[in-house]
């Protein structure tokens, strides 16, 4: 396994960052916050993760929706 430290990536305008090939994972440390400053595309089967996800906007879900296994239950085709 390689290891690749980086303090700032200022991508340019237009440039596609890809970090990590499919079926790998990013972590993101302890007291670490990951902040979003546009639109996140995730092209994935699974996103898991522990603590709290705050949104501000508008939450778009497409597909079925299951809040705290079994509190609520949207199926989509409903």
């Amino acid at each position: 396994m390689s290891q690749l430290e980086v303090d700032k990536i200022i991508p340019q305008s237009g440039t596609t960052l890809t970090i990590g090939d499919s079926g790998d994972t990013i972590t993101f440390g302890t007291g670490t916050t990951p902040q979003l400053g546009g639109n996140l595309d995730l092209n994935s089967n699974d996103i898991t993760g522990t603590g709290n996800i705050n949104i501000t906007g508008t939450a778009t879900v497409s597909g079925d929706l299951t809040v705290d296994t079994n509190t609520l239950y949207v199926d989509s085709a409903n």
